[in-house]
């Protein structure tokens, strides 16, 4: 093992019990009692020791009816690991006219800046027949949700029957 951290409470969403964990090369590779030498070795007594949170909702680097967020994909994360979330999901907001396959092109390459996983949800403006094509190429690329609005500048009424059948192509 690379790291062993040794003693800690260990806790899940169905139980919580004393054990050391072993990585190697970043990822878990075993959790019980005497795993052996390691590289190195921290004690843990008396922390607990929990997955890594996922938020689901977050809004970086980019701008939105005049407001432009504070942090870039390196500072919102080094935040978000220094509160024990592991991954976030961040909305990718297409230009006017950009696919969504550019968008997403486009927000990866911002989120190489990142110190932890990230998803990304595609964000659907002014949904037509190109944009269920767009969504079906995204599930094939493994992007599985998306971002609509409800809210005036999204043109929600103006667009809600192309909108629900997008909705519907995601279901």
């Amino acid at each position: 093992m690379d790291l062993i951290l040794a003693n800690g409470k260990i806790v899940t969403a169905h139980e919580s019990y004393d054990a050391d964990i072993g990585i190697e090369n970043g990822v878990i590779k075993q959790i019980g009692h005497g795993l052996g030498p390691a590289g190195r070795t921290v004690d843990c007594s008396g922390k607990i020791l929990f997955p890594g949170g996922v938020d689901v909702h977050t809004h970086v680097e980019f701008e939105l009816m005049g407001q432009e967020t504070a942090d870039d994909f390196h500072s919102s994360t080094v935040a978000a690991a220094c509160g024990g979330i592991t991954t976030i999901c961040d909305y990718a907001f297409p230009e006017p006219g950009q696919s969504l396959q550019d968008c997403l092109v486009r927000w990866n390459k911002r989120g190489e800046k990142s110190v932890i996983d990230y998803g990304l949800h595609p964000t659907i403006f002014q949904p037509g027949e190109h944009t269920l094509s767009e969504m079906r190429d995204c599930v094939a690329d493994g992007y599985t949700s998306f971002k609509i609005f409800m809210i005036g500048f999204a043109e929600f009424d103006k667009y809600a029957a192309e909108y629900l059948r997008c909705m519907e192509e995601a279901g």
